[in-house]
């Protein structure tokens, strides 16, 4: 016993001086001192059913009204965002728990190139007068489809007629659909503003047969948790997301990711360090099956609270086109085991699909092309 406890007091002790000789080799040279740290990802079958698309569906895509959408950049300049990085002037990013979001009226958006000043995108969007992306009104609606989530749900770099919920509506002239995405939002900003009375953005929701989405990205599981790099001082927007712990497989609210002081403090001691900063090492290092079913039961509260509200409605969390390859399959595998109703689009080649424009060129954010894709999908899979 005491030679086994040794041994392991040794084997501490060992890994302890190597660890410091190697931040203080990183720290007084500058060089990075790689090191392979095996992550282990979930074991979960990535086949997703609901992502089939037949050649009809790839005829009217052909047919639609953004078949020939082209970026503003030229193929030389494309690929800016990685070299350079982007700087973006009026984007409504969201902040659920402010006591006031962005009023009724028409913004600017514009994306350019930090270097080459080169512009990405120069659109405009509407605020209604519920704060949310404007969409087709329906007079003789007799279904209502709610969209949540975050940056692209609302549609960053492309006009109003160019996003996923304006072409349901449009592919559905008896559905009236909402637009609730803001950029920047996650699991939290949804289970929280569902919670809250009175749902001021979803006032004016009349309609007989209501059908509620969350549309997830892999993004948001970074912003459910914020590990150990949200931390760093170009990610404190995230530190002010709505933060929940998971008492009893129940999530509960406690206050925003900057009230976690102790982790925060933990966490920002680790990220002064040269040698995980050099290995982009991240604690926690990767997302386990907790990760994904605590996003699950975020889901399952958020659709009890809506179901409570708008007795005989439904939920759907969808897996963009695209968009959930890495964690997709995990987080929908985690939703079924809870009941929740899931349509996974995470195996779709949209990038195929549209001829290599997938996305806003330079920026990354989905291109109409694709928005209109995922538009035919729901209304492809979701119930009339």
């Amino acid at each position: 016993m005491t030679k086994n406890l040794l041994a392991i007091l040794l084997g501490f002790v060992v890994v302890f001086i190597g660890a410091a000789g190697a931040e203080v080799y990183c720290r007084v040279t500058g060089k990075k001192a790689k090191v392979s740290i095996p992550y282990p990802g979930p074991q979960v079958a990535v086949t997703s059913p609901e992502g089939k698309v037949s050649e009809q569906f790839i005829m009217e895509l052909e047919a639609s009204p953004v078949a020939k959408w082209k970026s503003q950049l030229s193929p030389s300049e494309r690929g800016i965002k990685y070299r350079e990085g982007v700087e973006k002037v009026g984007v409504y990013l969201g902040c659920i728990m402010c006591p006031e979001l962005l009023p009724e009226g028409r913004y600017t958006m514009t994306a350019s190139s930090k270097i080459s000043h080169k512009l990405i995108y120069d659109i405009h969007f509407n605020v209604d007068s519920h704060n949310r992306r404007r969409t087709p009104v329906s007079l003789e609606a007799t279904q209502a489809i709610v969209m949540f989530g975050d940056s692209v749900t609302f549609g960053e770099g492309v006009e109003d007629a160019e996003t996923a919920p304006y072409f349901l509506a449009e592919l559905r002239k008896d559905t009236q659909v909402l637009n609730m995405g803001m950029s920047g939002s996650g699991p939290g900003e949804f289970l929280f503003e569902v919670s809250q009375k009175p749902f001021v953005r979803l006032a004016d929701l009349s309609q007989k047969k209501k059908i509620f989405i969350y549309t997830f990205i892999d993004d948001h599981m970074e912003r459910m948790i914020c590990r150990s790099n949200c931390m760093d001082n170009d990610r404190a927007w995230v530190r002010n997301k709505p933060y929940y712990e998971d008492v009893d497989g129940v999530p509960e609210f406690r206050g925003t990711f900057e009230d976690r002081v102790f982790l925060n403090t933990v966490y920002r001691g680790l990220r002064k360090s040269a040698f995980l900063n050099a290995n982009d090492v991240i604690f926690p290092p990767f997302f386990s099956g907790k990760h994904f079913d605590f996003f699950a039961a975020m889901m399952e509260q958020g659709q009890k609270n809506l179901q409570k509200n708008f007795p005989g409605s439904e939920f759907y969390v969808v897996f963009f086109p695209g968009r959930s390859g890495s964690y997709g399959a995990a987080a929908a595998q985690a939703c079924k085991e809870r009941g929740l109703k899931v349509l996974n689009y995470d195996s779709i080649d949209v990038y195929t699909l549209t001829g290599r424009r997938d996305h806003v060129i330079g920026d990354g954010h989905p291109s109409p092309l694709t928005h209109y894709i995922f538009a035919k999908l729901l209304h492809r899979d979701l119930p009339r």
